[in-house]
């Protein structure tokens, strides 16, 4: 199947996702967002909450408070707090345990259900179970 993906899965988180995760959700300390793109996750958090907000993405796709460009999977030692950021799909099992190595507290990921049913992430969710799921109502399209 032959799907027209978007250059390097860069899918926008719409702004409604982040705001109800943070009805939902309490982050003390640090946020780090590792694939900023053009900042419309780290605008949320630094327009609604008083955390200090870390962006960095692969690439620089113009958000003005993006610190620098990093591939989040390579090998460095930056930890943070928590982690919030909308991987792209075909990275985010690297993803989900890159985060789980940097953050000192929480992981807030936003991904397709389709995630959960792989046989491939069997283990993943053997050795690190999932604390809380939220479905949204609407599809977000990321």
């Amino acid at each position: 199947m032959n799907y027209n993906r978007p250059k390097d899965d860069f899918y926008e988180t719409p702004e409604y996702a982040t705001v109800s995760l943070m009805e939902r959700e309490k982050f003390y300390g640090s946020i780090w967002e590792p694939a900023c793109g053009r900042g419309v996750i780290s605008e949320i958090l630094l327009r609604n909450t008083n955390h200090e907000v870390l962006n960095t993405d692969l690439y620089n796709r113009g958000y003005k408070n993006q610190v620098t460009t990093l591939d989040f999977l390579s090998d460095h030692n930056i930890k943070q707090d928590n982690i919030i950021t909308n991987p792209p799909f075909s990275l985010a099992k690297s993803f989900v345990l890159k985060s789980l190595e940097c953050a000192q507290f929480k992981v807030a990921l936003f991904m397709r259900l389709a995630f959960l049913e792989s046989q491939n992430r069997k283990e993943l969710f053997e050795t690190t179970p999932l604390e809380t799921v939220y479905v949204f109502s609407k599809r977000l399209t990321i």
